[in-house]
């Protein structure tokens, strides 16, 4: 039985989107990274981004790519005058001097089998197209069945003492700069109240990884910041029963602008009754070949139950009502949005 059909919300930040030839710099040489309300100076050595993350280019030849499991996917954006293509396994859409409106639909694919799928946006021509965010159609609980989220801080600081949580497990460098706690952080919301940071933890070795293990989730986010000195990190998740079928996700957190809330990495369409190894190393330096650093401070965790337990459809708790996620539909509010918002 496949899972009810549930839509998330990933911003154009997102670490497991792949940008070429670039992800962040000249948009005539590859994408450009802004926020709706700028940067400000928040006193942390660089510019913080206020408000919502757009990347734009106008090269012939970018490309966008995003990977999920599932049955939908929704780009969303502006073009200027723009021709670009969408491509959905293999099965493409063409736009011809497309104009779009800010946050607008840019392209999409419905009605997929429940499976592995790949997106990619490739721009033909110098007219300007810009993602905002993508709403992806997974796989969340099943008839009657309840979903539970649940959030691990990175931090355990309930006392007056910080400590690491031990549900992470961390792997650091001889003679490297181990993973540490960083101090206390805010982010700058639009409407310039600053919202605290729950506390990171933070390496700038590569290298060093972090691991934790997954029992009873359907699918899961982690949550960090992003920054000019982010490097290229590798992924792996493993299911215990079957290594063989580990895969690999290569997330890219560089950002021109500093930004807390962000998802570093995400999973969906796990099997709940398997358990999983995550770990996730840094392997590359910043651009210019600077330290590169590592941080993050939370993990939301969704267990949409399995289908033993699910009950009459009329029972349970109705997806929709949840916060972070909803059933599937052409469109979707802009509350539907898996992540922090501040």
């Amino acid at each position: 039985m496949d899972p009810l059909p549930y839509n998330i919300t990933i911003s154009s930040q997102t670490a497991t989107i792949s940008y070429l030839p670039a992800r962040d710099g000249d948009s005539a040489a590859g994408w450009n990274l802004t926020y709706s309300q700028g940067t400000r100076d928040t006193g942390y050595g660089h510019p913080q981004g206020v408000g919502t993350d757009v990347r734009w280019t106008t090269l012939d030849g970018a490309t966008m790519q995003l990977s999920w499991v599932g049955t939908a996917v929704y780009l969303y954006g502006q073009a200027f005058s723009a021709s670009y293509t969408v491509d959905v396994d293999g099965d493409r859409s063409s736009f011809s001097s497309a104009n779009v409106p800010q946050g607008g639909l840019l392209g999409s694919k419905t009605g997929l089998s429940y499976g592995n799928h790949t997106a990619t946006l490739t721009t033909h021509g110098t007219g300007e197209v810009s993602l905002q965010f993508a709403q992806l159609t997974v796989g969340v609980g099943y008839p009657g069945s309840s979903v539970q989220n649940r959030t691990v801080l990175a931090v355990d600081s309930g006392s007056s003492n910080p400590i690491p949580n031990t549900f992470f497990t961390y792997q650091g460098i001889p003679g490297g700069t181990s993973w540490h706690i960083e101090d206390a952080k805010s982010q700058l919301s639009p409407s310039g109240v600053s919202v605290p940071v729950p506390l990171q933890m933070v390496t700038s070795t590569v290298g060093e990884s972090v691991s934790f293990t997954l029992e009873q989730t359907t699918a899961f986010f982690l949550y960090g910041s992003m920054n000019f000195d982010h490097g290229q990190k590798l992924a792996t998740l493993t299911p215990h029963s079957d290594p063989s079928k580990a895969r690999t996700t290569v997330l890219n957190d560089y950002s021109s602008a500093l930004d807390f809330f962000q998802i570093i990495y995400w999973e969906a369409g796990l099997d709940r009754n398997e358990h999983y190894s995550v770990q996730i190393t840094q392997v590359g330096q910043a651009p210019g070949n600077i330290q590169p650093s590592f941080g993050f401070h939370s993990l939301l965790i969704m267990d949409g139950g399995s289908p033993s337990n699910a009950t009459d459809p009329g029972s349970g708790t109705n997806p929709g009502s949840n916060p972070l996620v909803q059933p599937d539909s052409s469109k979707l509010s802009t509350g539907a949005i898996v992540g922090i918002v501040v």
